[in-house]
């Protein structure tokens, strides 16, 4: 028989492993065995004082060239076993390099001594000395990559190894006889292994390329981490359910234990194939991606190489992954970096960990800074959140932004839903919802909060349980998940101040609270800052009510901003919110809206709040009949002034010019009142005092008001525009006209010099429209050089179709548009939900070919079709002045929905068609032929556009972007040299008064004029 040396490690350990410090000095660490039972490693220096003592180094300082035997006793294994298993008993030896099997006690100590034989002697032998047969090795330990204990099998313990050239995994299992026995075996062989772990021995170089590449195609590729550190070859434990052949109704539990390689990435980890593991690995894995901020709970055994996961899921209980591999602990701690990396602002780990003592002292660096990144590192956290909790982050629509109050802090901004072609869903989902807190909870940079308009309803119905993973059980913060996340959001981000959550549908349960109480119990802990509140919209019980008050009067600092608009609140609960506001540092106080509640509230409780709050910069009271005190509206510094959807008599206007006459108005900038019964008397007044108070820089909406009604008061109104009174910013949204009394306005607008900014949205128009009023606004748009930004948005979305003789404005537009393109001082314009179709988008693809005036256009909801986009497309070639246009998203789905649903029913009555020439014969055959090619053309003309209509508007978006870019390289080249120009001047003063240099407006093929 060939006789061999005892096998000794080929090189050194790629990645040394020690049980409490894992970094070893390059001459210490291919020479050392470890006693204890798992270990990790790393590239750093030795930190000595981790470990005790430099005494505890120098007995952890053995000889690679001798050998000592771990363990020896006569055991069971499967080594050598072909198809059939069979089990052998026979008395083996673990030596610090070997597993190795003789016949008997005695074959073995004619290779070691019988006093080497005992473990724990300490004895030692040089390897060239011990000759044993190849037939003797049953494992080099080099080559294991785990030890554990077998679930089905008692008192047997699992080494996986693998080969040594081809990589793939082979299992090796051996029985003892007790659990004591089991116990020194399995702590034996983990200390002789532990010196041995090497990536580079275990892993062969396509299945790290694999894992690399999966983690560069997902953008998955964690920093501070090399390529060895990414990639692990592991064993998944996993249950499966087996029929067993006695009855198929009995179901058994069968535990399948594929190789896998296991990835880390910076938000996920991955579990992927082996390729001679494929079918088990088939078999138990249904889902290879896991977000690791999904992870509950780890625990690395100290038993055996046993490495488990508690899993977060999105329906039912937490679910557990089950690896074994020796590299648990370096997994972990991997882990651990990676998901502080995450969350370096938060100091609590969303998980908690089972692991030994040394482990848990292992300190944590996170990889990236996060002073580093503008949003400080808040994108990468939901995309972590949203890998955890399976949902599309593309869907988020998102604005994040320096905060105007603190620029050292953010603001976040959630719109609604992002739509697109392969996105789906109206509203947020609540798992989408949960993610934006969860990220928003442990990111605490943020001092403003918007969350306005955005759907929260699912998550209120969301009552957490004991079998839901994600949603947390606690009472403090209410009884439903979003309770629990505004409360938490709140009391863990002392930064915040500024909370928008507007009209989010919260309140409209039947409970006695709602899901806003959580915002008054938070303020009741005196730690929190959020001094802004706005909650307009929803529904406010009288719980929620009640502990939002008293949340203010002890909250740690005072209210700056209350949107109570809309909540339902009735006359009692009104007085409250103003004795509160009152008597808690009402100085302090800048917004204040309680508009569209009950109609009454007490004027004198207002006034008293007006007189205190001396700084109060914007009061919304829509729909509230209170007196305003003109003396006392004198004394104020308002911003903004609401009082719309209530009739204001002569008297009243009267009261409210002498206000807008006073000082205090030169202050406003808005001034709302809309749907206040005004007269073209009536505003004819306001126009000439807002005129006499030199204040024409103030936005006024007079939006529903009956101007046309009475015939007889309109020319005041008429004479008002045409003589530039009245201000410059001025809103006649959603007002009624007969064709006589617009086409005044229009032929009025024509020369007023004052209006920059002219609001005709949703304006209907009752009769016929003529050729007059439509020449009139085509006259008005060559004529007025005034108007800056003009909407003339229809009411295509909420009045389609049209009813009692009511007509958008659509139709007007298709007769004057033509009026545009000698414009030159529109620069923003609004054609939204007028039906132009695409004859409209031919006029304004000519426009827009012409004018050089307009940045942004808004085009949406006009039922364009491919066609329309693509007249769009051929007049924006050339155009270069346009830099925004709002994505026309409304009918990119209008025509995906109306294509889709016309190639369905072609299809369906071609296979009529079918049938019936199957079926017939003679001239009715020939009918159903000729038809049926007909549909088969318009079918696949359908299909091409369905195909095609997304990259047109995609190419429309591109001209844009260009655009912009094509105009901050302008705006660049011309600050650049006004800089040089500047600095020349101060170099010699007489280029001062030399003539003004032209700035060159010619970038790369397109000129400017």
């Amino acid at each position: 028989m060939e006789q061999m040396a005892l096998h000794k490690p080929h090189s050194p350990p790629l990645t040394p492993l020690s049980s409490h410090d894992p970094v070893l000095p390059r001459s210490v660490r291919s020479n050392t065995i470890i006693s204890t039972s798992t270990a990790s490693s790393t590239s750093s220096a030795p930190d000595v004082s981790s470990r005790g003592s430099l005494s505890r180094v120098s007995e952890m300082m053995l000889d690679n060239d001798t050998v000592e035997v771990v363990c020896a006793g006569d055991i069971g294994h499967s080594h050598g076993s072909t198809v059939f298993k069979k089990t052998k008993f026979e008395y083996c030896v673990l030596t610090t390099h070997q597993l190795l099997r003789f016949k008997s006690q005695g074959r073995a100590a004619q290779v070691f001594n019988e006093k080497m034989l005992v473990p724990g002697s300490g004895l030692r032998k040089p390897a060239s000395s011990i000759k044993v047969s190849q037939d003797n090795v049953m494992v080099n330990l080099d080559s294991v990559f785990a030890v554990h204990e077998p679930i089905a099998v008692p008192f047997a313990i699992r080494i996986e190894h693998v080969h040594p050239v081809t990589k793939a995994s082979i299992p090796l299992t051996i029985t003892t006889d007790s659990s004591t026995r089991q116990n020194q075996w399995l702590q034996g062989l983990r200390k002789a292994v532990l010196p041995h772990v090497s990536r580079e021995a275990i892993l062969h170089d396509t299945e790290i390329q694999m894992g690399l590449d999966r983690l560069k195609r997902q953008n998955d590729v964690p920093e501070g981490l090399n390529d060895q550190m990414l990639v692990y070859k592991v064993k998944f434990n996993e249950s499966v359910k087996h029929e067993t052949k006695i009855a198929a109704t009995d179901i058994v539990f069968r535990e399948v234990c594929p190789t896998v390689l296991f990835v880390l990435g910076k938000s996920n980890f991955y579990i992927l194939p082996v390729a001679s593991h494929l079918a088990d690995y088939k078999k138990v894995v249904d889902r290879d991606r896991f977000g690791l901020l999904a992870i509950q709970n780890m625990t690395a055994e100290a038993r055996d190489d046993t490495l488990k996961f508690m899993i977060r899921q999105r329906t039912g209980e937490a679910r557990q992954l089950r690896f074994a591999t020796s590299f648990s602990e370096q997994i972990v701690h991997n882990i651990r970096q990676c998901i502080a990396s995450l969350l370096p602002l938060h100091t609590e780990p969303p998980y908690s960990l089972n692991c030994p003592a040394y482990v848990l002292q292992r300190p944590i660096t996170p990889q990236t800074s996060y002073l580093r990144l503008e949003d400080r590192g808040f994108d990468q956290l939901l995309e972590a959140y949203c890998a955890a909790l399976n949902v599309d982050k593309r869907r988020y629509n998102l604005t994040v932004e320096k905060s105007p109050d603190a620029l050292d802090l953010l603001r976040v901004t959630l719109g609604q839903v992002r739509q697109g072609e392969d996105l789906r869903g109206e509203e947020y989902n609540k798992y989408e919802l949960l993610a934006f807190f969860r990220a928003l909870h442990n990111n605490t940079m943020f001092r403003d909060i918007m969350v306005a308009n955005v759907d929260l309803s699912e998550m209120e119905r969301w009552i957490p349980s004991k079998t839901d993973s994600w949603a947390i059980e606690r009472e403090i913060g209410g009884p439903n998940v979003l309770a629990y996340e505004l409360y938490t959001l709140i009391t863990g981000n002392k930064k915040l101040r500024h909370l928008d959550l507007g009209h989010c549908n919260i309140g409209r349960t039947s409970s006695a609270s709602s899901a806003l109480c959580s915002i008054g119990k938070a303020m009741l802990t005196e730690q929190v800052g959020i001094n802004s509140i706005v909650l307009s919209g929803n529904r406010l019980t009288a719980s929620d009510v009640q502990v939002l008050l008293q949340g203010i009067c002890v909250n740690r600092k005072a209210i700056k901003a209350l949107g109570l608009g809309q909540c339902g609140l009735r006359s009692s609960q009104l007085d409250a919110v103003l004795d509160t506001l009152a008597s808690r540092s009402p100085e302090h106080l800048n917004i204040l809206d309680i508009s569209d509640n009950t109609h009454n509230i007490p004027s004198s409780k207002l006034d008293h709040l007006l007189r205190r709050a001396t700084h109060l910069k914007v009061l919304k009271i829509r729909l509230i009949e209170v007196g305003l005190d003109p003396a006392i509206l004198a004394r104020t510094r308002l911003r903004i002034l609401d009082i719309s959807q209530r009739p204001l008599s002569s008297l009243q206007v009267t009261t409210l010019c002498q206000y807008i006459k006073s000082p205090a108005f030169t202050y406003m900038q808005e001034l709302i009142l809309e749907g206040c019964h005004l007269n073209g008397y009536h505003i004819q007044e306001l126009f000439a005092s807002v005129t006499e108070s030199q204040h024409q820089g103030v936005h006024v909406s007079l939006a529903s008001n009956p101007i046309a009604k009475e015939l007889g008061l309109l020319p005041r109104f008429v004479y008002g525009l045409m003589h530039s009174q009245g201000p410059s910013s001025l809103s006649l949204a959603q007002t009624e006209w007969d064709d006589q009394a617009f086409r005044e306005v229009l032929i009025s607008l024509q020369s007023n010099a004052v209006i920059r900014d002219l609001d005709l949205s949703g304006i209907r128009l009752l009769g016929d429209i003529s050729l007059e009023t439509s020449k009139a606004m085509k006259v008005l748009f060559e004529r007025n050089k005034t108007i800056e930004t003009l909407n003339l948005a229809g009411g295509a979305a909420s009045q389609s179709p049209p009813t009692d003789n009511r007509d958008s404005i659509g139709k007007l537009l298709l007769g004057s548009l033509d009026g545009l393109s000698a414009n030159s001082t529109i620069q923003r314009l609004i054609l939204r939900g007028n039906n132009l179709g695409n004859f409209g988008a031919e006029k304004i693809g000519a426009v827009l070919a012409a004018n050089k005036s307009i940045k942004y256009i808004d085009l949406d909801e006009n039922k364009f079709s491919i066609e329309g986009f693509k007249a769009l497309l051929v007049s924006l070639e050339n155009n270069t002045a346009l830099i925004e246009m709002p994505r026309p998203q409304h009918d990119l789905t209008f025509q995906m929905v109306r294509l889709t649903t016309e190639i369905r029913s072609t299809y369906q009555s071609e296979n009529e068609l079918k049938f019936m020439v199957a079926h017939t014969t003679g001239e009715a055959a020939r009918r159903a032929k000729e038809t049926m090619e007909i549909q088969a053309q318009g079918r696949k003309a359908a299909e091409w556009s369905r195909q095609r209509i997304g990259g047109v508007v995609d190419d429309l978006m591109r001209i844009t972007v260009r655009n912009r870019s094509i105009q901050d390289e302008i705006k660049s080249r011309a600050q650049s040299i006004t800089l040089q120009l500047e600095g020349a001047s101060l170099n010699d003063p007489s280029l001062s008064t030399s003539p003004m240099i032209s700035v060159p407006t010619t970038v790369g093929n397109a000129n400017f004029m």
